[in-house]
Formats: C-alpha cells, structure tokens, sequence
C-alpha cells in the first residue's frame, strides 16, 4: 500500500554534521522509571520505591510518551493535546497551542529538537520547547502510528488497518514515505540507524514475533519463536 504524498517540512528535522545527540541524564543515569495510572504519569526507583506524580492529563494517557534525551521533561499526550512536565512535577506544560484530534503515539528527535505524533490523519511535527503547531508532515487516508526516529532523523512508523495488515515505512521529512516492511508493527531503530527491529504475526499461528531487519526492509530474521518463549515477557 502506499503512503499519501508528502509535504515539505517547515524546518529540518535531520540533525547537522556540529550537532550529536544529548546524553541522558535522566532516567537512564538514576536507573528510574516512569509509569501511568489512570490519568496521571508517575515517576519511580527500578524497584518501585520513591514514586510520585509528574504530570494529571485530566484525561487518560495515550500511547507511553518518551523522555527528552537530555532527561530534562517526560513528553505525553492525553488524546488531544500534547504535554510535557519535569521529573520533579507536578507542572505539566500545554505544548500544542492547539487542539490536535486523536493525538497517538510521540516520540523525539534524537537532538531532543522536535516531537515527532501520529493521530487520526497523518503525521506532524511540533518543536519540543512549546510554541508548536502540530505542523503536518504528510497526511494518510489511514491510521498513522508509533513513530520512531534514527539518529539521522529518518522516521520510522507503521499504517493500516489490523495490525496484520500494517506496514512500515521510512522518511526522511521531506520526500514521499517509502514502505519498508509488510505484515510489521512497532518499529525500533538501531542506535547507528542500520537496522529496525519490529513486530510481525507468525504466519503458523498468527502469534505476535519480533523480527530484525535492514532500516531498508531487507534481510528480515525473526528473532523469537512460540517454541523458545518460555514464561517471560520481552517488553
């Protein structure tokens, strides 16, 4: 299936040659986690101790945000806005300046510049220190969702309908988006931006199964099996 066209990006969301990436700082550092219940995001140790509220939507969490790369602000969306907050809280900031319908899954680029949402329609972009507009990237007659990027800022993000009819797609933010991966989901992107790893539906069982991949789609391996599951949950 293909992509809707694209339109140009107001401003590039590839970083230049005299910029790197942020260092974590937080959580990775601390070892700490956030987690949501209801309509609040809380922050705790690994172990669970220590938790408290960083930000109440005042409605229910959607998707499972992302951190600055810096660990400065926790970014989420409650469904038709987009929000960041501190780790320390409870000061949530209104970054949109406007209603967004069916704000979905949110990601960062990795010079923590700009957040990349699906929703509804397409794809957007809004600078991640507030003043944003939800600017489009392109639109799609179908879902859009769970975008990822490379440290080069090539996108990565899945369109359908069932989730064994999605496909992943690659773009650059600026070009038509290129489909990469049929029957796949979830994508994740290697540090140097090589390869994606994502899920798949075993064609023996219909069970859900990550697979590994070029950031092209090709050489695909499936990495996990029904036989060697065991009991434990890859998360």
């Amino acid at each position: 299936m293909a992509a809707a066209a694209a339109t140009t990006a107001a401003a590039p969301l590839v970083m230049s040659a005299t910029e790197k990436a942020a260092s974590a700082t937080f959580p990775g550092e601390v070892g700490q986690i956030s987690y949501v219940v209801g309509n609040i995001i809380y922050v705790a140790d690994a172990n669970g101790a220590n938790a408290h509220a960083i930000v109440d939507l005042g409605a229910p969490v959607v998707g499972s945000g992302a951190w600055a790369p810096d660990g400065s602000r926790y970014f989420c969306s409650g469904g038709d806005s987009l929000g960041s907050a501190p780790p320390g809280g409870p000061h949530g900031t209104d970054l949109s300046g406007r209603i967004i319908p069916s704000v979905r899954n949110l990601t960062l680029t990795r010079d923590g510049r700009f957040i990349i949402f699906s929703n509804d329609n397409g794809l957007h972009y809004s600078a991640a220190g507030g003043n944003g507009d939800g600017t489009h990237l392109f639109y799609a007659g179908i879902s859009v969702d769970r975008p990822t990027v490379s440290m080069d800022g090539m996108i990565f993000f899945d369109q359908g309908g069932t989730l064994d009819t999605r496909s992943i797609f690659r773009f650059d933010g600026q070009a038509e988006p290129e489909e990469v991966i049929t029957n796949g989901w979830d994508a994740d992107v290697s540090p140097d931006g090589s390869r994606i790893v994502f899920v798949r539906s075993d064609s023996a069982n219909g069970k859900a199964q990550l697979w590994l991949a070029g950031s092209d789609g090709s050489n695909p391996v499936q990495l996990t099996t029904e036989a060697a599951a065991g009991g434990g949950r890859v998360a």
